[in-house]
């Protein structure tokens, strides 16, 4: 669930709008940060980087959930059991999500010819599909399949080293971009996540040693870790790379890891007992996006809402507050629906009552 929060208010930071000459494809690697002040974007960088742990807890979370149920489960049916449970909740939210879109687009302009509105439906879903929140469902199945086909080898050292060889090259791919270097298209960066969670719930050793640490170090390692991935992404800032918060970042990867057991060993959800993490974390994730993009149009078509938007005179703090507000009413926002769909006759929707 703390995982969810970051995915949702990492998509309510306050960036300022885009050039009316960038194109959709183009806005996916544009370097954002140049378009503030110093001050602003070392701030956004900052705050933006200690919620990049969310895509990461999310594959760790379901690896082990795999760990857990695979010896239940011959691979084949694990797999078409978490088909079943997933796939007509998330193609629900996905194409809600695109028909408000086109529907909106179409409103917008109803003058344009039937061909280039097909060429607009065609791009839309696909660009939904693999580089919106949504990458996170296809990227998911790819690698549990990849995962499932390489049983025999999950407990293998050459393994290991093999999936940590490709989390690095990645890595190193992130400052070189020999090839495209966004996280949502990192399908085999993600399969050591999945790995990690795995072998987390299969090995009672790794848990019997985290809880050898004591809090303070663990806290310690997450800091230091927090300030390198910090450093890394004001390095390809200044490089002005399209992606400097890009989660698959070595010393990122490392941040998210420590602060998972952190979190694992806080256990803040015994201080949330109206959360209820298996039920509703899913539906969070399906459908945030339609809260996060409903209140931005409400900000800027709204006057009394523009203060709360980007302005190129509000200094780093004030940007973080506004981010915060936003991503914060999203959460609540998202969090009511699902409480609220969960609770219905259509609790289907949300993954829920599904096997």
């Amino acid at each position: 669930m703390i995982a969810m929060f970051s995915i949702v208010v990492v998509h309510c930071v306050a960036f300022p709008p885009l050039p009316d000459s960038v194109t959709v494809h183009e806005a996916i690697n544009y370097p954002i940060f140049n378009l503030m002040t110093e001050g602003q974007a070392t701030a956004m960088l900052i705050y933006s980087q200690f919620l990049r742990f969310g895509s990461i807890h999310f594959f760790i979370v379901s690896g082990y959930l795999l760990g857990r149920n695979l010896t239940n489960y011959p691979p084949a049916h694990y797999y078409r059991r978490r088909l079943s449970t997933i796939l007509l909740p998330f193609s629900v939210a996905f194409l809600i999500f695109c028909f408000k879109s086109i529907a909106f687009h179409r409103y917008t302009y109803p003058a344009e010819s039937l061909d280039t509105l097909i060429a607009y439906v065609g791009e839309k879903l696909v660009f939904t599909l693999f580089h919106s929140p949504f990458w996170f469902v296809p990227n998911y199945f790819l690698s549990l399949a990849i995962l499932l086909l390489c049983r025999a080898h999950l407990h293998k050292t050459w393994f290991a080293a093999l999936l940590i060889g490709i989390n690095i090259l990645y890595g190193i791919n992130v400052h070189l971009n020999l090839v495209a270097s966004r996280h949502n298209l990192a399908v085999l960066g993600f399969v050591f996540f999945l790995w990690l969670g795995y072998t987390i719930a299969r090995t009672k050793a790794i848990s019997r040693s985290i809880q050898m640490v004591s809090y303070p170090v663990l806290a310690g390692i997450t800091v230091f870790c927090f300030a390198g991935a910090v450093v890394e992404g004001l390095l390809l800032m200044n490089k002005q790379a399209g992606d400097p918060l890009n989660s698959i970042r070595i010393t990122n990867q490392l941040f998210a890891i420590s602060l998972f057991f952190l979190l694992a060993r806080t256990n803040l959800l015994r201080y949330l007992p109206f959360m209820k993490p298996r039920q509703e974390s899913f539906g969070i994730y399906l459908y945030h996006m339609f809260a996060v993009n409903g209140l931005i149009r409400l900000a800027n078509g709204w006057k009394p809402l523009n203060a709360l938007m980007y302005q190129p005179h509000y200094t780093g703090l004030t940007l973080i507050g506004i981010s915060l507000f936003w991503g914060i009413l999203s959460y609540i926002l998202t969090l009511l629906f699902v409480k609220a769909v969960v609770a219905s006759r259509f609790s289907w929707v949300m993954g829920v009552n599904t096997r």
